[in-house]
């Protein structure tokens, strides 16, 4: 009988032992899950952050053929993210670089751009 009982007192100290181990690895774990979240939304933060400015930059682009166009009362709209909308006598165009609508000026419209 006392053998019996040691073998459950050895084997109830072995649980008491491990589950105490599961607690340390699972509060590691949970440790671990909230620097990835923190990481992720920092990333999150900074990747909108960029994306701003890119798209500043990109919408920027368009400056010195808008002016062109409001000096020539063309009508124009320059819509999210980057598209230049004109309004031109064939009908509306729709460009989304400034390279590509001033190619497309010049050679169907050279007047607008002079």
């Amino acid at each position: 009988m006392q053998d019996k009982q040691s073998g459950h007192t050895e084997r109830l100290d072995f649980l008491h032992k491990d589950l105490g181990d599961h607690k340390k690895k699972m509060e590691e774990i949970v440790g671990l899950k909230d620097k990835l979240n923190d990481l992720e939304n920092r990333a999150r933060r900074q990747n909108l952050r960029d994306m701003s400015t890119t798209l500043y930059r990109r919408r920027k682009a368009f400056t010195t053929l808008k002016k062109k166009l409001h000096e020539k009362d063309i009508s124009f709209r320059l819509l999210h993210p980057t598209n230049l909308v004109l309004d031109l006598p064939e009908g509306r165009r729709t460009f989304t670089s400034p390279v590509a609508a001033k190619h497309s000026l010049t050679k169907n419209h050279p007047d607008v751009l002079i």
